[in-house]
């Protein structure tokens, strides 16, 4: 016969391990075989993340669940689109074919991603976390969020002209660009003053509510407003990030909110 102290060790070992093979569903299968990264430690860090509060719970396991989808090959394939002109100055030459060789073996960056928080909004900005698995790191900022979604009641229409933050997950280019801000030359070249360029990057959208952006001009910036046209938009301080994920790209970029949609609709 069992103890109280026997039936309450029970039923936190059952809970703990209920708890462990969630955590393990989410962080298995993403960095198994990686060169460069250390799996056991990137999986535990992965599982600690899961545990705190540091990022919001339900946007980290939907962007390791696309990573993993990913993780080998590119399966969420079917339905994202791109900018056609790839001579346009944000695009470098970019192409579905270079895309899709580019990705060729999963993924490329499966340390830093990106977690743009919808929900966490204060007017026109939203919960930016920048977070990297490999050595571990958390970066907590804001993002600008565009202001047909916070201001024009367009919500996250995916339609050309309305000005609007896409909800879903993104891939990005591997190359950022020099951004020519021509709503406010003047602010703009207060940025390019101080660092000599508005680093900008090429955002895929992955699924039906947000395969738009390419073709939308809707990239991942640096800005000096307080809100966008519908890009996720950064502060000057935080323009690194811009960098980093090019670098190390093509990363992912997740636009997280309410009722998305499910990353295997658009996955093979």
């Amino acid at each position: 016969m069992y103890t109280i102290k026997g039936l309450i060790f029970l039923s936190l070992f059952f809970v703990l391990s209920a708890y462990a093979k969630r955590a393990d569903r989410y962080c298995s299968g993403i960095v198994d075989n990686e060169r460069g990264i250390d799996a056991r430690n990137w999986i535990n860090d992965c599982k600690q993340l899961l545990e705190n509060d540091d990022v919001p719970t339900d946007a980290l396991k939907y962007a390791l669940s696309v990573m993993k989808a990913n993780a080998s090959s590119f399966r969420s394939n079917q339905c994202y689109r791109m900018l056609e002109n790839s001579n346009h100055y944000s695009m470098g030459g970019m192409t579905k074919d270079k895309f899709e060789r580019l990705m060729e073996n999963g993924l490329r960056n499966k340390c830093q991603f990106v977690i743009n928080d919808t929900r966490d909004r204060k007017h026109c900005r939203g919960g930016l976390y920048y977070v990297d698995l490999c050595k571990p790191q958390i970066h907590v900022s804001y993002f600008n969020m565009g202001v047909g979604t916070c201001l024009e009641g367009h919500r996250f229409a995916n339609e050309a002209g309305k000005r609007t933050t896409l909800l879903g997950a993104f891939f990005t280019s591997n190359e950022y660009f020099n951004f020519i801000g021509e709503s406010d030359p003047e602010k703009y070249a207060s940025i390019r003053r101080a660092e000599g360029e508005v680093a900008a990057l090429q955002l895929f959208g992955l699924q039906e509510s947000n395969n738009g952006a390419s073709e939308q001009l809707k990239y991942m910036h640096v800005s000096p407003y307080r809100s966008s046209w519908g890009c996720p938009t950064v502060n000057l301080k935080d323009s690194w990030i811009v960098r980093t994920l090019a670098r190390n790209g093509p990363s992912l970029v997740l636009n997280y909110g309410d009722n998305m949609e499910d990353i295997d609709k658009c996955t093979q």
